[in-house]
């Protein structure tokens, strides 16, 4: 791989190839330290005369100080990366490390595939008694997150969950039924050479195939923002969860909406589909440098007559809506696959105290905008039971004289006004949805 070419001389396979490993040592971070931390320690040859030291594979592991630390460690992970786990869906060969000196090679091959198998590599981590402290590892995410999927699905759930959440989310489409249909657009992708499919919850979406193109192309080399039936708003760049989030509105033609949380407009462009063109929607983004890609996405919806930002919170409150959607602010934790990085970015203390806050004030102001009658829903891509449930029952506690549970099905079925989306049952991002109806005459 030519690594020092410029990124325009670089070929698509080459493109894939770096974003693989970058995103795949970003993802399995924890578990390549460990590993890293493991091959040193069983070494004969670290720390003696004329030997590699513990600097050349950046440890200790707290150390931050020394750049030279922090490269050596980077090398030392990529290495891992490529000799225990590149080529494992395949079941070929490790590819050639390159880049790394013989002594540090002949170091951490003791856990390659060439000398480890799988399943020795796995018992390793079975040696970790405690069962956050082994999933962690083995699946790469800080104990406190994994403390939290123990406590919602228990120790197997977890891993499991944890698990998907590690796996590379496929391209999701939304098919504008408004402009075309799903049909259409899957034999149009087909035509380009890339392989589609409809998902499974949302009637709308629509998934590229990986692997499944014509000629070499594959469906996540498809860049859909270049692509003019994106440009034109025939499709959306949209996640079949939240396309779920959508349709839980039950939002339908002359209905007036409020989506408290418009972020960049891609559930806005959703909503407008539904109410085919007659209705309103009103749109509140609290954070400046999103409020461009909101109005670029009405824009390029053609969505200008239908909707209208809302200048700050008041204006927001004094809305009398049909239909109001909470998109809340939340720690992503159900997005992870998607930004990998930001499970070492986030902690419990700044969930609780900043973000939990947030939540209840944003879903106690955005209720003020429900009409008699009419429907509330808090959405958050998150996995967490204190920004899910437990927010949930604080609303239930404080409103329960202005509002009632609307269940999402007649029966009231399991979960009742409730719903998880959950990575390793549903194969989509992690959601939760809540909703209910404004009593009448409040």
């Amino acid at each position: 791989m030519r690594t020092d070419a410029a990124e325009a001389a670089l070929t698509e396979d080459e493109r894939r190839l770096i974003y693989s490993r970058v995103y795949g040592v970003e993802v399995l971070r924890k578990r390549l330290e460990f590993l890293l931390e493991y091959a040193v320690k069983q070494s004969p040859m670290v720390g003696k005369r004329f030997g590699p030291t513990l600097a050349d594979f950046g440890l200790p592991m707290n150390a931050t100080g020394d750049p030279m630390l922090v490269v050596n460690r980077a090398e030392c992970l990529l290495a891992l990366y490529m000799l225990t786990e590149e080529g494992k869906k395949e079941g070929g060969q490790a590819p050639l490390v390159e880049f790394l000196d013989s002594d540090r090679l002949e170091v951490l091959g003791t856990v390659g595939r060439e000398v480890m198998s799988e399943g020795e590599r796995e018992a390793l981590f079975d040696s970790i008694e405690d069962p956050v402290a082994r999933i962690a590892a083995r699946k790469s995410f800080p104990e406190w997150l994994v403390r939290q999927f123990v406590q919602a699905v228990g120790v197997d759930g977890a891993e499991a969950m944890a698990g998907a959440l590690n796996q590379r989310p496929p391209t999701t489409l939304r098919v504008n039924t408004l402009k075309t249909s799903r049909e259409k657009v899957v034999q149009e992708l087909k035509k380009r050479g890339i392989a589609a499919k409809s998902t499974k919850y949302s009637p709308w979406g629509v998934v590229l195939e990986e692997g499944g193109g014509e000629e070499g192309k594959k469906g996540r080399g498809f860049r859909v923002f270049e692509q003019d039936i994106y440009k034109l708003g025939y499709v959306d760049l949209m996640n079949e969860a939240s396309q779920c989030v959508a349709l839980s509105t039950g939002a339908k033609p002359y209905d007036i909406v409020l989506l408290y949380g418009a972020r960049k407009g891609v559930k806005a462009l959703a909503l407008a589909s539904m109410l085919r063109g007659n209705g309103m929607i009103y749109l509140w983004e609290p954070y400046l440098r999103q409020l461009f890609q909101l109005n670029e996405a009405i824009r390029r919806g053609q969505a200008t007559d239908l909707m209208e930002v809302l200048p700050n919170v008041n204006a927001a409150m004094r809305i009398k809506a049909d239909v109001v959607l909470v998109d809340a602010l939340c720690s992503n934790t159900g997005a992870l696959a998607h930004h990998p990085s930001m499970r070492w970015l986030k902690n419990e203390t700044w969930v609780v105290e900043s973000l939990v806050p947030q939540q209840k004030n944003d879903l106690q102001n955005a209720a003020r905008a429900v009409s008699p009658g009419g429907v509330l829903l808090y959405s958050t891509c998150s996995l967490l039971a204190c920004e899910n449930q437990e927010v949930v029952d604080w609303f239930d506690e404080t409103f329960a004289d202005e509002f009632e549970s609307l269940p999402f099905d007649k029966t009231g079925g399991p979960g009742g006004n409730r719903r998880a989306l959950l990575p390793h049952v549903h194969g989509v991002d992690g959601t939760f949805i809540a909703r209910w109806r404004r009593k009448l005459g409040d």
